[in-house]
């Protein structure tokens, strides 16, 4: 009789007997390709050992935006950072936090740092002392024939700092060496440098310039 479950004792194949189906005893190529759809699978189905590698392509992502990277959170979960903007680069905000895009930090040596010139002054050393570009300097004092001070804008952070200076006349009343340095009544400070301009041919050796140009190099 059709339809009826009983034991296997020589029935035609398709019946299924009375006695369970023992565990694990139905392997894969027993099943119809197909038949395992999603509705039949359950939640968290497939862990990681089950996926092989590089089995994810890139068209099975989560889409996201142009620009943006994949990284991790303070708690190790993945993350999509920026995207930025023109111009910006991608930088480490350190450990715990993800990277940030950023600014392109200024190329060359910083204003800050000992190595760069911390103050420079182009001037008109003639009569009375006239600036004609400078940096971090805020005025020049006549202190007599030849003798100036230069002030800073910002203090130097000591007063064994490097200076540098050159003079010249414009055209052609003479044409030998102007010296840019300091005599013993003169000093430096941490807010000015005092400078005298001497002519080495001149017996009297104060000459005033019409061009001096001074650089400052030293800690800030």
């Amino acid at each position: 009789m059709s339809g009826i479950v009983g034991k296997n004792s020589g029935r035609g194949s398709g019946v299924v007997g009375a006695t369970p189906v023992a565990d694990e005893s139905v392997d894969s190529s027993a099943y119809v390709d197909g038949s395992i759809d999603n509705a039949h699978l359950s939640d968290n189905a497939a862990g990681t050992d089950e996926i092989a590698d590089n089995a994810v392509t890139l068209a099975k992502m989560a889409g996201g935006t142009d620009g943006q990277i994949i990284t991790y959170d303070a708690s190790g979960d993945p993350v999509a950072v920026g995207p930025g903007t023109d111009g910006q680069v991608l930088t480490s905000t350190g450990a715990g936090s993800p990277p940030a895009f950023e600014a392109a930090a200024a190329g060359g040596i910083a204003t800050g740092s000992n190595q760069a010139c911390q103050a420079w002054v182009n001037f008109n050393g003639k009569s009375t002392p006239a600036i004609r570009d400078s940096y971090n300097v805020s005025s020049i004092d006549d202190d007599g024939t030849a003798k100036y001070t230069i002030n800073y804008t910002s203090a130097m952070a000591n007063a064994n700092y490097s200076f540098v200076g050159v003079a010249f006349h414009e055209g052609s009343s003479f044409d030998d060496t102007i010296v840019v340095a300091q005599d013993a009544t003169q000093s430096t400070s941490t807010g000015d440098i005092e400078i005298h301009t001497y002519r080495l041919s001149n017996s009297t050796g104060a000459t005033e310039a019409h061009i001096i140009m001074c650089q400052v190099f030293g800690d800030v």
